[in-house]
């Protein structure tokens, strides 16, 4: 039997949430009855090579950083030419493009992955337009239930076509042996943060929390991974509170170098700000590391407050301080968090359960 061919069209391959998530669904989405071709319109292609080691063919479709009129056309003509059946786009720029595309070439089947709920730039046009042009899905999926809520309340989608899949991760990436143990009896303590350099992501107030902190524990240290706009002005505030020293920004790390330096941490942090779903987080539990995030949209899912975690309020440094200190001092309860937020993941965050999902809703669409 012919193998049913899906293109999955994202904005750009760059190591992040919406991209990582794409990867690990071409590390096994193709095995059985599907043929998945991956194109990306913008930026270097970071993660090309990861895809194309899953036998999963990646199509440049960038125009090499030029203004490109053509885009529309040679996505046409790709569809045609390939015969792809599902369109199923990430992102709002490959969205937008792709439903366009994927219609104007026949294609009946669209849908998208929804990666996000609130953002303070909504009110641009590309997301206006992103949102009118939804009405060519015929599914979109919603990576949490924040999100679900989000888009049938204030975008108000057609709840019967808006389903939930939990974002999820690739249990056999996150072997725990060798893994450090979280807190150990040493005041050396390493905490790691995983987010692109954006307000959205809160790390001026896990910097303001850290001042605190290194009162506390003197010769703490704080990870930083992930690039963006923001990160002069991040380093700028390091300096003022004369803690530079115990901040270091690890930049852009690709899936498997940000694995091996949560490994080592003895604590994950994520201070956002809002947050669709937050896989960072999954992937920190998946480690046994025990973690504390703001109570926001798709992070008051992830955690259990208490049991795999903490939560605190956004915007407030002294209470992210506090837990983190209270962590730190409590060596039984960050391990017992740790392995409880491990336990979690595997019943609710499996990539072996978000795949069998997928296919159930590719064939459910198709017939």
């Amino acid at each position: 039997m012919n193998r049913i061919k899906v293109l999955h069209l994202i904005t750009e391959l760059e190591p992040g949430g919406a991209e990582n998530l794409l990867l690990n669904i071409c590390r096994q989405l193709g095995k059985k009855n599907f043929n998945i071709l991956v194109g990306y319109i913008s930026g270097p292609g970071t993660l090309s090579n990861q895809i194309r080691n899953s036998s999963v063919r990646v199509i440049d479709l960038t125009n090499k950083g030029k203004i490109d009129f053509l885009l529309l056309f040679r996505l046409i003509f790709l569809m045609r030419k390939e015969r792809i059946k599902i369109v199923h786009t990430h992102l709002v720029h490959a969205s937008i493009v792709g439903r366009v595309a994927a219609k104007l070439a026949g294609v009946k089947i669209i849908l998208t992955t929804r990666h996000y709920a609130y953002d303070p730039k909504e009110k641009s046009f590309m997301r206006w337009l992103e949102r009118r042009l939804a009405v060519f899905n015929m599914m979109t999926i919603a990576i949490s239930k924040a999100v679900r809520d989000y888009l049938i309340r204030k975008e108000n989608y057609d709840s019967k076509k808006v389903t939930l899949i939990y974002n999820t991760v690739d249990l056999g990436l996150f072997d725990l042996n060798g893994v450090k143990e979280s807190v150990t009896n040493s005041d050396n303590y390493l905490i790691g943060s995983v987010g692109r350099l954006h307000p959205s992501k809160g790390h001026s107030i896990l910097i303001q929390s850290m001042s605190t902190v290194i009162r506390e524990f003197r010769k703490t240290r704080l990870l930083i991974i992930g690039s963006g706009s923001q990160r002069m002005e991040l380093e700028n505030l390091a300096r003022e509170l004369k803690i530079s020293e115990h901040v270091t920004f690890l930049g852009l790390k690709s899936p498997a170098e940000v694995i091996e330096i949560i490994r080592d941490v003895d604590l994950f942090v994520l201070a956002s700000n809002w947050e669709g779903f937050g896989i960072a987080v999954i992937e920190a539990m998946a480690l046994c590391k025990p973690v504390v995030v703001t109570a926001v949209e798709g992070l008051r899912e992830v955690i259990e407050d208490g049991r795999t975690g903490f939560l605190v309020p956004p915007g407030n440094p002294h209470a992210l301080a506090e837990r983190i200190i209270y962590l730190l001092k409590n060596r039984d309860l960050s391990v017992e968090m740790g392995k409880e937020g491990r336990k979690r993941v595997e019943a609710l965050f499996s990539l072996d359960n978000m795949i069998m999902k997928l296919e159930r809703l590719y064939q459910d669409l198709l017939t």
